[in-house]
């Protein structure tokens, strides 16, 4: 099942999702003073909330002594697709819901993958309620 999911998130990114100005490599239209402000600026942020999401929670999660390896591998995979399809359906949204300025397809860039990060942290905590209630 997680790997028809996953194909079906492949799928859409492949159709809906460009890279933002700042983050495409062959960008010549953006100041490289200010695609490097920003990824000064924003890549700590970003970082930070990574390691919470992949590090923190996913050791927080090996309180069980017999699953503690299981744990661990869940929360990876729950949160690496929890961040792609917070991703996409943050973007859509914004697209549905904007001013008519928004560009077409969704804008891949630091602050959407903030965004995609907070989604599978709500995901992280409920993981965590979940697991200390249930066996795996």
């Amino acid at each position: 099942m997680f790997v028809a999911a996953q194909a079906i998130t492949i799928l859409l990114f492949g159709l809906f999702v460009e890279f933002a100005d700042g983050a495409h490599a062959l960008n010549t239209t953006m100041n490289e003073m200010t695609a490097r402000d920003t990824v000064q600026n924003m890549y700590p942020a970003y970082q930070d909330v990574h390691v919470m999401i992949f590090i923190g929670f996913g050791f927080l999660m090996t309180f069980i002594k017999t699953g503690a390896l299981n744990a661990l591998c869940y929360n990876w995979i729950i949160s690496v697709w929890c961040v792609q399809w917070g991703v996409l359906s943050n973007g859509f949204w914004h697209i549905m819901l904007g001013d008519g300025e928004q560009p077409s397809k969704i804008q891949l860039s630091l602050e959407n993958m903030i965004v995609g990060d907070f989604a599978a942290g709500t995901a992280m905590i409920t993981f965590g309620a979940i697991l200390g209630k249930c066996n795996l």
